[in-house]
């Protein structure tokens, strides 16, 4: 039995590390999106930022996303402690509750470089979220 359980501690540990990027590094870049189930210009952003999100490929870059859910008190807490966590406290003090657009922020220094909002359009997105370039 001891026997078995360490072979399946030895795969796990194995399957874990096949798994684990070696070239992970810290997001140079954050779009944080102020959502709320409610909020009917989150509803119309979100499938126009999947698009653009796929069509950059940005989910494989240093662009982290983020989603504060504003929902209803209980989430709206948890987002509050999740912005502290990655040092946008203040952004999320000073939004004060907004829903319905991603703040595209440099993560170093907490700045805004952009604001997305339902307008744009999925290639306007691309080039608001490509950072790189």
């Amino acid at each position: 039995m001891l026997h078995t359980f360490k072979a399946f501690l030895l795969l796990s540990m194995l399957v874990m590390l096949s798994f684990s990027h070696a070239d992970v590094s810290n997001p140079r870049f954050l779009a944080v999106s102020f959502h709320a189930d409610w909020c009917s210009s989150c509803k119309a952003l979100a499938p126009k930022i999947s698009k653009a999100r796929a069509k950059a490929h940005l989910d494989q870059t240093d662009v982290l996303f983020v989603k504060l859910d504003l929902t209803d008190e209980n989430t709206s807490y948890q987002a509050g402690m999740l912005a502290e966590s990655l040092g946008l406290g203040e952004l999320f003090k000073h939004n004060n509750g907004k829903t319905g657009y991603i703040a595209v922020v440099e993560a170093s220094t907490g700045i805004i470089l952009s604001k997305i909002t339902k307008n744009a359009t999925v290639d306007e997105m691309v080039v608001l979220l490509d950072l790189d370039k």
